[in-house]
């Protein structure tokens, strides 16, 4: 929207898209407005029924409805060895069937923004020459983050790591990076004592070097989980909440992440919590 105006951004960093609702002043502004943008109900659950009371003149793009994102199937359980952990957890992005965190693949992303200029043209047409030329720099940059991020990863690819939150399919899929498994499939669960035991048994039995946990996880959690195990820990937050918004918050907050990764899996000193 550059040269043509300041999009509103209603959800500010720090909450979580899985808790958020809307005040009564973001249910007005998006009354108000003549594009909303979201993933959609399995990342912005409480957002759903704002969405459906939006009159004709509003329109709507559903990201996570987009054929072109091709949205990997959800994982069910928190770990991808189902012979070597029993895990019965389920997550709320289950009922969905596909995988919502489509924005750390810069290549989806670039996918994303071209549909993001579209309903914008659709939603205002005067201005479509202004939209196509900021979707051609916005893509030459994205192709640019890609090239580095391959960089980044390609000399870690073979390194095992684990998460606490199942988020990160999609930076394995397009970096090849070799994720074991997560702590858990929902960010708003906390494992049981006889998970835990079984995680670590594994971080151990595979050589794990690298365990990343994102901020909502509690710092005593984590020491058990990494205890006797040598991991190193490598702090995540895949919506950068603590980012300044703007035009380039994208590209900060993966750059940070390829960083915090790469860091993890090969550390100059040891981490402290």
């Amino acid at each position: 929207m550059s040269g043509i105006g300041e999009p509103q951004l209603v959800m500010r960093g720090g909450l979580s898209p899985h808790h958020y609702a809307p005040r009564p002043s973001e249910v007005r502004t998006l009354h108000h407005s003549g594009l909303v943008i979201w993933v959609g109900p399995s990342v912005e659950p409480s957002l759903a029924k704002t969405i459906r009371t939006l009159g004709d003149d509003t329109l709507t793009l559903t990201l996570s409805e987009e054929s072109a994102l091709e949205l990997l199937p959800a994982r069910l359980g928190g770990n991808w060895e189902r012979a070597t952990l029993n895990n019965d957890e389920n997550d709320h992005h289950d009922a969905w069937n596909r995988d919502p965190h489509f924005w750390l693949d810069p290549v989806r992303a670039s996918t994303a923004a071209k549909a993001i200029a579209q309903s914008l043209i659709l939603a205002d047409p005067e201005n479509k020459a202004t939209y196509l030329e900021n979707l051609t720099n916005l893509t030459a940059d994205l192709s640019h983050l890609d090239d580095d991020l391959k960089k980044t990863f390609e000399v870690i690819a073979n390194k095992p790591l684990f998460v606490f939150h199942d988020a990160y399919q999609y930076l394995e899929s397009r970096y090849s990076l070799q994720v074991l498994g997560a702590v858990t499939v929902s960010a708003d669960r906390i494992p049981g004592a006889k998970r835990v035991s079984q995680i670590r048994a594994l971080i151990r039995r595979a050589g794990v070097s690298c365990i990343l946990f994102e901020p909502q996880f509690k710092p005593a959690l984590i020491r058990v989980l990494t205890e006797k195990t040598g991991a190193h820990l490598g702090a995540i937050d895949p919506l950068g909440s603590t980012i300044e918004a703007g035009p380039k918050h994208y590209f900060v907050m993966m750059r940070q992440s390829a960083a915090v990764i790469r860091n993890c899996l090969s550390p100059s000193k040891p981490d402290k919590l």
